[in-house]
């Protein structure tokens, strides 16, 4: 006999961060391969080299002894906004495209996990993550939080034998 192996899927409910969400649900890939899980903390492994490199570059320029305020300010800069001086800007438009990059495969791999359910309809594209993340940065910061713990959450569960439907 052989067994197929199911991708598993589990609601995340809204209403569980906010009532006022009522019955709005995103459903999570609970059961993806290592190698997809992997794959986003790679991404954002690159993601803090990057901004680490940012922040130098910004550092260099500014001569400033508190690096943790200048990567701040390196990760909310747009290239171009800042007089950079003596900074290799060759390379920072290097690194914010590479900034860009990851974001972009980012996007893309939690859509991929919010659309394994049946439902064509509940499915995201990489421009709706981007679309959330844009909304939420601006009008509710904890509910990217909320939905990124509750889908790992999920996944580590159905790991640890939590497979409850």
């Amino acid at each position: 006999m052989k067994i197929e192996v199911k991708r598993i899927v589990r609601p995340i409910r809204l209403c569980e961060y906010v009532a006022e969400y009522g019955d709005e649900t995103v459903w999570t890939w609970a059961n993806p391969p290592r190698s997809f899980r992997a794959r986003v903390f790679e991404l954002a492994d690159e993601g803090t080299e990057c901004r680490k490199e940012i922040a130098a570059l910004y550092k260099a320029v500014k001569g400033e002894a508190d690096e943790a305020e200048v990567a701040d300010e390196a990760d909310e800069a747009e290239v171009g906004e800042v007089e950079l001086g003596e900074v290799d800007t060759a390379r920072l438009e290097v690194l914010a495209a590479e900034l860009e990059r990851i974001g972009g495969e980012l996007n893309a791999w939690w859509a991929e996990l919010w659309s394994q359910s049946q439902d064509t309809a509940t499915h995201w594209t990489a421009d709706d993550v981007s679309d959330l993340l844009e909304t939420a940065r601006d009008a509710d910061p904890q509910l990217w939080d909320f939905l990124q713990g509750q889908s790992f959450t999920a996944m580590q569960d159905y790991r640890d034998g939590k497979k409850k439907g």
